[in-house]
């Protein structure tokens, strides 16, 4: 998949070079570009009414999920004309970092997710390894740099999913903030009051997992089980949660094992969860098989959203970062619910 995914990317730089250039870009105007729903949501947050007229664009705007993502012509485009570019930088982006190489982009205009947390004390401490814990599937050349074979940083022992951290959110919404400040100083001000209020806001939604998490007492009560695909690491590791997955990160696995399976049912039978978690568009199948395997038959099957499928028609709806994390929390509570544990 990566190999065809670089292949197609080439294609597509040639093409751009071909017959675009950033310098057709007006001058005057401010264009950014965010790769992922998190990030267009937070820029929303930062500009509010907007003053200055800044151009906000997605790069995914299908919802499409950025694991199998296919980058187009159009999208070379974007990356090349925008002013300020920000996006995650985990593996499943490396080729945003292709193209914004090719377009010969400066530094300044390029915000990852991945390195502002890899430079920062505190949570490049925090979550140092998480991308061990669950996921093992890749291989990957370093240097003792930390950088792989062609010389690019890709900080492989931090989990992507990166935006699911509301600890570590408000650091990226700073850094998101000082880079549309450099774009438009005249309304930093404005900005700036603008994400300390935000940042509020997710500081006191983080309050309340907290909260539902410290409810728990004992550590071997908190556990949540995952019959699907686990980009989740974050939310166990901030809220110290036990959990067990079907499949390790977001694996490209579809089919469990029958001792896989079996696995996941004793786990019910032992913890006694309030529910089986999946993510927001899975299919219920294997997560029905494995309660019917269990002991408790009746368990409800509740749904958790990773943010890599949201589309415009949801956006357009009023989905945004808050309300998906707060859709979350209610889902967290009804797995982590006692009722069970008699």
């Amino acid at each position: 998949m990566k190999i065809k995914r670089l292949i197609t990317l080439a294609m597509l730089t040639a093409l751009l070079l071909c017959g675009c250039s950033a310098n057709n870009r007006e001058e005057e105007s401010i264009t950014i570009l965010a790769a992922d729903f998190a990030e267009y949501d937070w820029v929303r947050e930062i500009l509010g009414s907007n003053p200055a007229g800044i151009e906000l664009q997605r790069l995914n705007e299908t919802g499409a999920d950025m694991h199998s993502y296919q980058p187009s012509v159009e999208d070379m485009v974007k990356i090349a004309d925008c002013n300020l570019l920000i996006y995650a930088g985990g593996e499943s982006e490396f080729w945003i970092d292709e193209a914004a190489e090719s377009s010969d982009k400066s530094p300044e205009s390029i915000l990852s997710l991945m390195e502002v947390l890899a430079h920062d004390p505190e949570l490049s401490k925090r979550y140092e390894g998480t991308a061990g814990v669950h996921d093992h599937e890749h291989e990957h050349h370093h240097d003792d740099e930390g950088e792989d074979e062609d010389g690019h940083d890709h900080y492989e022992e931090y989990d992507e999913h990166l935006w699911l951290s509301l600890k570590a959110s408000p650091v990226f919404i700073e850094n998101i903030t000082e880079a549309i400040c450099s774009l438009d100083p005249v309304n930093r001000t404005y900005y700036e009051k603008n994400s300390r209020i935000y940042i509020e806001k997710i500081k006191a939604l983080d309050g309340e997992y907290e909260k539902v998490t410290a409810a728990m007492g004992k550590s071997e009560d908190a556990f949540i089980l995952v019959a699907d695909r686990f980009p989740f690491i974050y939310m166990t590791e901030d809220y110290h949660l036990s959990y067990m997955a079907a499949f390790p990160g977001c694996s490209a696995e579809t089919e469990a094992s029958f001792a896989t399976i079996l696995e996941l049912s004793d786990a019910i039978d032992a913890h006694r969860p309030g529910g089986v978690l999946i993510l927001k568009k899975s299919d219920t199948s294997l997560a029905q098989t494995v309660i019917n395997n269990s002991s408790l038959r009746e368990l409800p099957i509740l749904r958790l959203d990773d943010m890599q499928s949201v589309t415009a028609d949801d956006i357009e709806a009023g989905c945004s970062y808050l309300s998906v994390m707060e859709q979350n929390l209610t889902a967290l509570k009804a797995a982590l619910a006692t009722d069970n544990k008699r």
